[in-house]
């Protein structure tokens, strides 16, 4: 069970009806009326489903709150695993798997557009698999010194549509039209794009890549080349970040992936 807060009071693990439940409290601080809450909190698993409990308020109501929290939980427990096929719409799939290469590139929805091949050098450093309410991609990093290939394969979605280009706009993409810093240079009104357009795959051609291919030198940072963009092949987006990596291996890296 994942929330996106901690309490840190106290808490222990112990057998109700034969489920292994944890437990605990927390005390806030005295308010402005000098009044303090108390959340008692417990967790638990049924099959394969994990539950979380809260309950809280005045100091005051504590024994109730625990006595309530006690009767709820053993209710819960002794009713056993929830059937969650009654929920409408069904509960999404979620997944955050850290795979390595082969795994990666075999993923049904997304692995066919992983590089069949790095940069010499280059080594992987993680691949993820990770799916949400809002997210669904699959992520690998590949790492060679201070260098580095980051690359993310997602479905293309409404947000992403308005930074397509073709190549004709070259107002678009062309790094060489923009100077570092580039929050001075770029307009505004079409910074978004200038930052990670997205090319359609059979258009993208090496003198595009080498667009947005630029070199920075920062102190105690390696020089090379640097780039990031996007290419659509059919609904599928793949965007890279890369450092270290020349315009001419990535372009042949994407000429390789297949719609």
């Amino acid at each position: 069970m994942i929330i996106d807060y901690i309490l840190e009071g106290d808490a222990k693990t112990s057998d109700v009806l034969g489920t292994e439940v944890t437990a605990g409290y927390f005390k806030s601080r005295r308010n402005s009326k000098g009044i303090r809450n108390v959340i008692y909190f417990a967790s638990f698993k049924l099959s394969d489903i994990a539950y979380y409990v809260e309950l809280g308020g005045e100091e005051a109501e504590s024994e109730a709150f625990r006595e309530e929290i006690t009767e709820l939980v053993g209710l819960l427990v002794q009713g056993g695993a929830a059937d969650l096929d009654v929920l409408s719409p069904v509960v999404p799939e979620l997944r955050d798997d850290k795979l390595n290469l082969s795994e990666a590139r075999t993923d049904a929805d997304y692995g066919a557009c992983l590089p069949a091949a790095l940069p010499d050098g280059f080594v992987l450093g993680e691949a993820r698999r990770f799916i949400n309410q809002e997210q669904n991609e699959l992520t690998a990093y590949w790492r060679k010194g201070m260098g580095y290939i980051i690359w993310r394969v997602t479905t293309l979605d409404e947000d992403d549509k308005m930074r397509i280009t073709s190549l004709s706009d070259t107002q678009n993409y062309d790094l060489t039209l923009y100077p570092i810093p580039r929050a001075d240079s770029v307009p505004c009104e079409i910074r978004e794009i200038v930052d990670n357009p997205i090319f359609l795959s059979e258009e993208l051609t090496l003198e595009a890549v080498q667009a947005r291919t630029y070199e920075v030198s920062d102190s105690g940072d390696e020089p090379g080349p640097r780039m990031r963009f996007s290419v659509l092949y059919g609904d599928t987006l793949v965007e890279l970040n890369a450092k270290g990596a020349s315009a001419e291996e990535m372009f042949e890296i994407l000429q390789q992936i297949k719609e």
